[in-house]
């Protein structure tokens, strides 16, 4: 399901542009910031597109399709190259993306964002992060020479995506030692079998006529003008990503999420009970109109005693069948009810269910919580909460694990 946000990109000029992007087909410009400062925390999921001089881009090839190696590659990856952190590489901030090959193996394709690069965004909270480079469509077999605030950037894709960004150190007005650059980075993405046969250049933005020409004769390949396209919201939301975010900014994400799910399940346990009540109603409604029209039989009924015997026995059971039914549509012996009361008693906790049971008048919760504290707490909410006051709660001691993490097991016993 598309969720709409607000992207913030660098512009070709030392600025931001701030896109709303409503779904998953339109992107449309809000505006654009004085200068290279960044603008005040907005309403709204944000996601930030990181320029490349603060997100660094490469690819390598893989023999392996698996997402799960990888990842463990790309990890190898960036402390090869120096970019891991010292202390601990799992925690550094990446993410990778694969391009199947058909002959075999993938193109491994790694995002990531230095500490001291970080530091300058953080106060914007954003939801996610997206190297700006990813937000837009690349052609096959051309290279894409574009600016992001006056810095010239080189780009390569393979199969429409995004496998390598290159920051170049030329200035636009030597042509020559730009086409040097993008001449030795063709060869080179081609020769490792990251990129398909490159024979174009795509320049986006504001160029000369004949800084273009030049630039084709001294790469020998075929140059073409164009402005940029606007980003493309499907992409921005398929690439964006949570992993790029410092370890504090990942666990805040990964909290936000566990709040959306505990809200979707609420309603999707409100939505089985009303279902479920919505159809127990219809069923008692049609006994109670079948048990009146017998008892009306059995009064006016002139049949022989046997007649009025088994009509008798008929009009028994079905008033048996809905006295039995009445019981089950007592609302507190509901164990859906019972489930969505103790979904809600979690709030914000990191408390985790595992197993819910319901016998008869009995209840049996177990779950996880993140320490033996939280569990009492969550025991206790149960305990206070006045649709679960029908039960005299319980819980033994909780057993904890060798991280902190503690086990506990409430009992519930109907009034």
């Amino acid at each position: 399901m598309f969720q709409r946000f607000t992207v913030l990109l660098p512009d070709a000029a030392p600025r931001w542009e701030r896109w709303w992007c409503p779904s998953k087909t339109t992107s449309t410009l809000a505006g654009t910031t004085e200068g290279q400062a960044l603008p005040e925390k907005s309403a709204g999921r944000l996601i930030l597109g990181l320029p490349s001089r603060a997100c660094r881009t490469f690819a390598v090839r893989i023999p392996s399709q698996d997402a799960k190696t990888a990842r463990r590659l790309a990890v190898m990856q960036l402390e090869k190259r120096g970019l891991a952190a010292a202390a601990d590489p799992d925690q550094t901030p990446f993410e990778c993306h694969l391009t199947p090959l058909a002959s075999g193996g993938a193109v491994l394709s790694v995002d990531t964002v230095s500490a001291a690069s970080m530091a300058e965004f953080l106060s914007l909270k954003p939801a996610a992060l997206i190297p700006a480079a990813r937000c837009f469509p690349l052609p096959e077999h051309s290279l894409v020479l574009t600016w992001e605030q006056e810095r010239a950037v080189l780009l390569a894709g393979n199969r429409g995506m995004l496998v390598h960004a290159q920051l170049l150190s030329a200035s636009p007005g030597r042509p020559d030692q730009m086409a040097a650059e993008i001449r030795i980075t063709a060869l080179t993405l081609f020769q490792q079998g990251l990129v398909p046969e490159i024979t174009g250049l795509e320049i986006r933005g504001s160029f000369s006529e004949s800084d273009a020409a030049a630039l084709g004769a001294s790469t020998g390949l075929a140059v073409s003008i164009r402005p940029r396209p606007a980003p493309d919201p499907e992409l921005m939301a398929r690439f964006s990503s949570a992993r790029l975010l410092p370890a504090q900014g990942r666990a805040a994400s990964r909290g936000q999420r566990l709040r959306l799910l505990k809200m979707a399940a609420a309603v999707a346990v409100a939505g089985a009970v009303l279902l479920w009540w919505t159809g127990e109603r219809r069923s008692l409604s049609a006994l109670e109109k079948q048990a009146a029209e017998l008892e009306e039989n059995v009064s006016s009924s002139a049949t022989s005693h046997s007649g009025e015997k088994a009509l008798g026995e008929r009009v028994r059971g079905t008033q048996e069948r809905w006295q039995g039914l009445r019981m089950a549509l007592d609302p507190k012996r509901y164990p859906m009810l019972h489930l969505n009361s103790i979904t809600r008693c979690l709030g914000e906790s990191g408390v985790v269910l595992t197993r819910f049971e319901s016998k008869g008048p009995d209840l049996g919760v177990t779950g996880t919580a993140g320490s033996a504290a939280e569990a009492y707490t969550f025991y206790t909410t149960v305990n206070t909460d006045p649709e679960l006051r029908v039960y005299d709660w319980s819980m033994v001691e909780p057993v904890i694990a060798a991280n902190g993490m503690a086990s506990f097991n409430l009992k519930g016993k109907m009034r």
